[in-house]
């Protein structure tokens, strides 16, 4: 029960697709690694890009993460369990930029809080973000359209978080149903 509620199950889950297609093999866990790891600079790029960096600069950016041997060491080792979440919290900060920018902005809210609640069910430290995305949500959109519609967005987020995390009551119940 503690393993799963320190780092979350997701990996075994978003990773059983390809295990089923490749196989338990030392070779399908390298791919299955190296997919989670390109999912974190894919989510680097696009919010690099949408927060309005250049192209080429985006790219020179999420390049020279790719080649830093810390993040490449990670998903050699058990360390990308603490890492590969980090896609979702990226992806969480993209919501949030799109929120301020769209017309749409409640579901880009919902969305941006579930990428949260979902990072920090992924590997629990990632809770540590979320009082800083909350007030992040919150000055985006209370800019953007007062502080009575910041109130209301904060709340669709908070409700997107908690849908995010739903994952640990998920587990935390087969765990101890499992046990008993």
């Amino acid at each position: 029960i503690l393993v799963s509620l320190y780092h979350g199950t997701q990996h075994f889950w978003l990773g059983l697709p390809l295990y089923a297609l490749f196989g338990t093999t030392v070779e399908s866990l390298r791919i299955v690694h190296a997919l989670f790891a390109l999912g974190v600079l894919a989510a680097l790029y696009a919010l690099l890009a949408t927060a309005g960096l250049r192209p080429w600069l985006a790219t020179l950016a999420t390049a020279a993460l790719a080649v830093d041997p810390v993040f490449l060491f990670a998903f050699r080792t058990q360390s990308y369990i603490t890492l590969s979440p980090a896609a979702w919290l990226l992806l969480s900060l993209l919501f949030l930029l799109r929120a301020e920018r769209d017309r749409d902005a409640p579901r880009a809210m919902l969305a941006s809080g579930f990428l949260a609640g979902f990072a920090v069910q992924g590997y629990f430290v990632f809770g540590l973000y979320v009082p800083a995305l909350a007030l992040g949500a919150w000055l985006w959109s209370r800019a953007r359209s007062g502080t009575a519609q910041a109130t209301r967005d904060v709340a669709r987020w908070a409700l997107g978080l908690v849908l995010g995390v739903a994952g640990y009551v998920v587990t935390a119940n087969s765990s101890s149903s499992t046990t008993s």
